[in-house]
């Protein structure tokens, strides 16, 4: 918790845009006590907040000021002066657009010009960072010991749902003792995800890709519904409530098998009729197809085995279905290869007659003896067999619990 000293401490906000308004609304409303001023160079936006008027051109902040002109009564919108001495944290909230239309990087450099200036000053000030910044800037933040508090505003939703986000991802550096604890108090009865800054900023650029990619793929099967007089307005709800039940974001692993996913995509590029539509979904399912021939082509605890033990060759756990299996390629790879290995699920079934005298007759035995375990399948009972394993596990799963004992590899995880 927050000492007392602490509690009354002067923060800046540099940038009184959009996401500094945000932030100096959080912050005011976890703390009372402090000190909160929006430094923004934009005297039109200045004028505007000191006259109760919203800065930004936003209809739900212009709604939430109207409605609680007590809430930001006490944060002070000003022009900088470049005193930054007499602030003990500076949250940064600048834009970050990119210079021009064909240069798609963020420029940042203002960000990082701001944050020199102010570690010159005084190396103990904490500075945080809510901008949207390049991945490969995360090493001159860590550099330069900045925070980084990645934001996850959404534009045309009510401001309090905005600066009451339930999930927060935040990436403290490991001397800022005072970060730490005012997150601890604004973060207070949240779910805090704390990381590096460089796993902290592709949390966000996945995040928002995802989510970018889906509005490609609805707009892409209502393409094709409409190709086929299919009423998309329809299905659309109906396939949403089925995916309920299912997590959006997967293991990742060596790919999907079984006698549904591949069927049905490929029953998809059979009606589609528009060329580039067809080449997008024929592009994922080659990249599917691709995954695991890639692995096997790339990984050296394979070839240097000297005997290999596979677990499972379902297309899932729970099942003994091995239709368009990805682990076909693999036992076809290791056959042909001529690499000495041994199969084994739970629900191991005579029909596999392609490796029939490969299924383990001991698998405890087995794997005892083995130098390399390939995880092909995320049975729950594969946990328990490796619990005292402690050579290679390679996880096409990203499935298996670590214990301290072996090495787990998941599919593209760098293996030096």
């Amino acid at each position: 918790m927050f000492k007392e000293e602490e509690n009354n401490m002067n923060i800046a906000i540099v940038g009184g845009g959009y996401v500094g308004l945000h932030t100096a609304l959080r912050l005011k409303q976890s703390n009372k006590n402090w000190n909160i001023e929006v430094l923004d160079i934009d005297k039109n936006k200045v004028e505007r907040f000191n006259k109760g008027e919203s800065p930004i051109d936003d209809f739900f902040m212009k709604d939430f000021i109207k409605k609680n002109p007590y809430k930001i009564s006490e944060i002070k919108y000003k022009i900088p002066d470049g005193d930054w001495n007499k602030y003990d944290v500076i949250f940064i909230g600048l834009s970050t657009n990119p210079a021009n239309e064909k240069e798609p990087r963020l420029n940042t450099d203002l960000i990082f010009k701001i944050s020199k200036e102010i570690k010159n000053v005084d190396k103990k000030i904490s500075i945080v960072v809510r901008s949207t910044i390049n991945i490969d800037d995360f090493q001159k933040m860590e550099n330069l010991e900045i925070n980084y508090w990645p934001e996850f505003l959404s534009q045309g939703i009510k401001t309090e749902l905005n600066i009451n986000q339930n999930v927060n991802v935040v990436a403290i550096n490991k001397n800022d003792n005072v970060i730490e604890s005012l997150f601890d108090e604004i973060f207070i009865n949240k779910i805090l995800i704390k990381t590096n800054i460089k796993e902290a900023i592709f949390i966000k650029v996945v995040h928002n890709s995802f989510d970018a990619h889906l509005i490609n793929l609805t707009n892409l099967f209502a393409n094709i519904a409409e190709e086929n007089k299919i009423n998309f307005d329809i299905i659309g709800p109906a396939v949403e409530t089925l995916l309920l039940k299912r997590s959006k974001v997967k293991r990742s692993g060596i790919g999907y098998g079984g006698s549904c996913y591949p069927k049905d995509s490929y029953s998809l590029i059979e009606i589609t009729k528009n060329k580039n539509n067809k080449n997008l979904i024929q592009a994922l399912n080659d990249f599917n197809e691709n995954q695991s021939f890639a692995f096997l082509t790339n990984e050296p605890l394979i070839r240097n085995s000297k005997k290999i033990v596979v677990l499972g060759i379902s297309f899932k756990g729970g099942t003994n279905d091995i239709t368009k299996t990805p682990t076909v390629s693999l036992r076809k790879w290791l056959m042909r290869n001529k690499i000495d290995y041994k199969i084994w699920e739970p629900m191991i079934d005579k029909k596999w007659t392609m490796d029939y005298e490969k299924i383990s007759n001991n698998i405890e035995k087995d794997i005892e003896e083995s130098d390399l375990v390939i995880v092909a399948s995320d049975w729950i009972e594969f946990n328990n067999l490796l619990i005292n394993y402690s050579n290679n596990v390679i996880d096409l799963k990203s499935f298996i619990k670590e214990n301290g004992k072996m090495k787990i590899y998941k599919v593209g995880k760098s293996r030096d």
